[in-house]
């Protein structure tokens, strides 16, 4: 989860076209959901039961997982397992796609009152296509020989696809914690942990995976992507249009902030500012209302 940049950037509407492309998509992704019964997501981790005990317990969890990957790649890339961390990170890719997409199609056959045989058409369809997407993606994104154009434009799909998803079944005050507590480690992991030490060792190495949007000088990683478009696909899909709104306006205005900061820097991480400051629109709504 990090920005690295090679030459100072001096267009600020440029660098905020991949993360707003990726919002927008998520929002696509979240509204499609809309109409459909999500109770089945969002009765995975209750509204109900949830308290800062549990928020800590579940930012403990995703603190865990990205520091185990981010070490895990670290490894890999030292003991030059290139073929082993792409069979890791294509099927990680992959699984995920095959197991959202079909979840998104049975919802949203839902409510398009499709008679059954349409609707069990449609539905092993897009397990079909969920599988094929899902590898192509994969191969796309850890291809050597693929365009950057092309990776880019898995990742995004990826991205917003992961981040709808999660806005769906992650309660507010969970997703806040998870927030702060990975804007922390974004700190620590790009600064002196894992994410700086993988990327200087694949560099001396010459070694790269490239799990990041890359565009002129300056790459976004996909942990920033997703995270962005969570904290976006939950305000649309929980707290209606102004707070989506206002969410956007204030990612925007913390994307400009990490901006200013890249310009002096060669690599930050992408998620504290921007994201602190993006979910104050959600904080103030949840606190609220």
């Amino acid at each position: 989860m990090t920005f690295k940049n090679t030459s100072k950037i001096d267009n600020y509407m440029l660098f905020l076209t991949f993360p707003m492309i990726t919002l927008l998509i998520s929002s696509l992704w979240s509204a499609l959901l809309i109409p459909a019964d999500t109770t089945y997501l969002t009765d995975i981790i209750p509204e109900t039961g949830v308290d800062i005990i549990s928020s800590l317990f579940y930012t403990g969890i995703f603190v865990i997982i990205a520091l185990i990957s981010g070490f895990l790649i670290y490894y890999l890339i030292e003991k030059e397992k290139k073929t082993i961390l792409k069979y890791f990170l294509g099927f990680s890719i992959s699984f995920v796609i095959i197991v959202i997409l079909p979840i998104y199609s049975s919802m949203i056959l839902s409510y398009l009152n499709l008679d059954s045989l349409t609707s069990m058409t449609v539905f092993i369809s897009s397990i079909i296509a969920a599988i094929v997407v899902g590898y192509i993606s994969a191969y796309t994104v850890l291809s050597d020989t693929a365009s950057s154009t092309l990776r880019n434009i898995f990742l995004i799909l990826y991205s917003s696809l992961v981040s709808s998803f999660l806005a769906v079944v992650m309660p507010t005050l969970i997703l806040i914690f998870i927030f702060i507590g990975l804007s922390l480690y974004d700190i620590y992991s790009v600064m002196k942990g894992p994410i700086r030490k993988t990327i200087q060792l694949s560099e001396s190495k010459g070694l790269s995976i490239k799990l990041y949007v890359s565009f002129r000088s300056w790459d976004i990683g996909v942990g920033d992507l997703v995270f962005y478009s969570i904290l976006v696909a939950h305000t649309l899909l929980f707290y209606g249009l102004v707070i989506w709104l206002a969410s956007i306006i204030s990612l925007s205005i913390g994307l400009l902030f990490t901006f200013i900061v890249l310009n002096e820097k060669e690599i930050i991480p992408g998620l504290p500012i921007a994201l602190l400051i993006g979910m104050i629109p959600l904080l103030t709504a949840f606190l609220l209302f």
